[in-house]
């Protein structure tokens, strides 16, 4: 809901413009390029306060913040067309 009708247009030309771009599945303070960080990076670029959640992993292979999709499932202001259940 805190984007207008222009902007969510706008996100959606950015994001496809980044189609056959390599992903990087990489920490936030290194480069990275993977779904959630390409569309909260678009989004910002129309709203420049968007700012999720990142989640700190330490794990065999993943260490650092990385940005999940449940940051933009839990952000004020979004409006569910549809949604789910997950069962923890």
């Amino acid at each position: 809901d805190f984007l207008d009708a222009e902007q969510r247009l706008q996100v959606s030309a950015a994001v496809r413009d980044e189609v056959g771009q390599p992903f990087l599945l990489e920490p936030r303070n290194l480069a990275h390029r993977y779904c959630t960080t390409l569309l909260a990076d678009a989004i910002r670029m129309q709203h420049p306060g968007f700012a999720p959640q990142w989640q700190r992993l330490d794990l065999p292979v993943f260490h650092g913040e990385y940005l999940f999709p449940r940051a933009f499932a839990e952000y004020p202001g979004i409006t569910w067309l549809y949604r789910y259940s997950i069962v923890e």
